[in-house]
């Protein structure tokens, strides 16, 4: 297989081994994000527009916290923080002019709080790095379905895989209803439901050994894969997280 600048991240993706090869590859793209929103794009204005505007979920921006480089971290809450307030100053200005007219209508006030607060919480559950993760995962399995589709030597990589964490096994097949087309769609859906049923079951039985472990009668005998069970269980259910 002929190694292309899109194929490198899904065949080093896959050469991991691991539970999800889809998890493999977003930790490490968001790592550079996060790397890259307190370093290189503190000089790009079309890149802070959007941190600006958007801001992060909470777990981004405590990644982005932890970070060694603190000054950026200041600068990209100090100008995301201005453009908070001055949105919230037009919401009391809304606000102010609609009480002002309040016996005109009565439920003028309760109105303009309400859009004002579902604006509010709007901005509560934006995210730059989400929105750019949701893209290039979007890309990613794209072009996984296609060296799929294309290309024998990954295809067989990818049958024997370890399966996916349960919301990217949704997303590779939402994203093979939009890519796919006929027969070639239902045999990658039967393919990947066996795959990960497969390994679904073989994550529950090393899970019941782990239990086992706990168990008196148990207590001197191995069982076989069973140590890290828990973390690869819960992982395979939710994705990756820190431990």
């Amino acid at each position: 297989m002929k190694e292309k600048i899109y194929t490198i991240p899904i065949n080093d993706a896959f050469d991991k081994n691991c539970e999800c090869a889809v998890c493999a590859f977003m930790r490490e793209e968001e790592k550079k994000l996060i790397d890259y929103t307190v370093g290189a794009s503190m000089m790009e204005p079309d890149v802070r527009e959007v941190t600006n505007k958007k801001g992060f979920c909470k777990k981004h921006f405590n990644d982005i916290f932890n970070t060694p480089n603190k000054l950026s971290c200041a600068l990209v809450t100090q100008t995301h923080m201005e453009e908070i307030i001055k949105n919230l100053k037009l919401g009391n200005e809304k606000i102010e002019k609609t009480e002002k007219g309040f016996f005109k209508k009565k439920d003028g006030f309760d109105t303009a709080l309400l859009s004002e607060t579902a604006d509010i919480e709007k901005l509560n559950s934006s995210c730059a790095v989400c929105d750019r993760l949701d893209d290039i995962l979007d890309k990613f399995l794209q072009n996984l379905i296609y060296l799929y589709e294309t290309e024998p030597e990954f295809k067989e990589k990818f049958l024997n895989s370890k399966g996916f964490c349960l919301p990217h096994f949704e997303k590779l097949l939402k994203s093979a209803s939009k890519h796919l087309k006929g027969a070639k769609k239902e045999k990658f859906a039967h393919e990947i439901y066996k795959i990960e049923i497969e390994h679904l079951e073989r994550n529950l039985g090393d899970l019941k050994n782990f239990i086992k472990k706990f168990d008196h009668r148990y207590i001197n005998t191995e069982f076989e894969n069973s140590r890290d069970a828990l973390s690869r269980s819960a992982q395979k259910i939710s994705g990756y997280f820190d431990e």
